[in-house]
């Protein structure tokens, strides 16, 4: 037995094991009822409604199917309805996409001489004077945190030998190199 799905059509074969030849199928049609239906007092048999369309005249059979075992009943059961969902949310996609197609369009931009006005408000307690953000003026004008050296913070602002800047990086490189020792004659 296979289950085929391919976009809307879904197909349950029922196939010589040795040979593969087709024996029976039942196809799954969109907006008709399944054509397979669980039996009422077991989870792992089947009513299957079989199609026969190759004389020229439809007709239909209805044949039993049992599994061994539930898990293999219940992946029967998910593939085929898995395929159902995807049809039922094909349909509602289209329906909106008519639906928006069929709306007119809103205009949300401000019309001239129109204005929004927005109201913040401060936190209070402790947290109102500190702020989590800062911005790049206080960064420039403030003094790195202790141990940090400092660096320039614009492409304005350039390295030169005068520079105080400048002097403090050499400063702060040197403690570096200090610190960690020399690598080159390792």
């Amino acid at each position: 037995m296979k289950i085929c799905s391919k976009g809307e059509e879904c197909t349950i074969r029922l196939e010589d094991k040795t040979s593969g030849e087709l024996y029976a199928q039942a196809s799954v049609r969109k907006d008709e009822p399944l054509p397979i239906e669980r039996v009422i007092d077991s989870s792992r048999y089947f009513v299957l409604r079989i199609e026969d369309n190759s004389s020229g005249k439809s007709r239909h059979a209805f044949i039993g199917i049992g599994f061994r075992e539930r898990p293999q009943a219940y992946d029967f059961e998910a593939a085929l309805y898995d395929h159902v969902n995807y049809l039922n949310k094909k349909k509602q996609a289209e329906e909106l996409e008519q639906e928006y197609q069929t709306k007119p369009a809103v205009d949300y931009s401000l019309k001239s001489g129109e204005t929004i006005r927005l109201s913040l408000k401060k936190p209070s307690g402790e947290a109102a004077g500190k702020s989590t953000f800062t911005d790049a003026q206080s960064l420039k004008s403030s003094e790195a945190p202790t141990g940090w050296p400092s660096f320039p913070l614009g492409p304005s602002e350039s390295l030169t030998k005068d520079d105080t800047k400048a002097s403090s990086l050499e400063n702060t490189v040197s403690e570096c190199e200090d610190e960690f020792g020399d690598f080159q004659t390792a």
